[in-house]
């Protein structure tokens, strides 16, 4: 997750989805989750892009804490960005 590996200067590539969330502690993620809230900063102003990165943290941290299911339910949905 791109959001996630902001917090240690990694890039997306870097690090997988995995490695980011399976690391980090909450203080961490709020950090993380703060860092793409910010929006602006993080995706060259694009408010949208910030929210789908905030998506994925989130998926993936639910993901780890074993809630799959209920992730792939989210994810088959129809989403919409204004």
């Amino acid at each position: 997750m791109a959001a996630s590996c902001v917090e240690w200067g990694r890039t997306e590539a870097e690090m997988s989805d995995d490695q980011a969330t399976k690391t980090m502690t909450p203080s961490e993620f709020a950090a993380a989750m703060r860092e793409v809230a910010k929006g602006g900063d993080y995706n060259g102003g694009d408010i949208e892009a910030a929210h789908q990165e905030a998506d994925k943290l989130l998926c993936a941290m639910l993901r780890n804490l074993g809630y799959g299911e209920g992730v792939d339910a989210f994810e088959n949905m129809d989403r919409w960005y204004s």
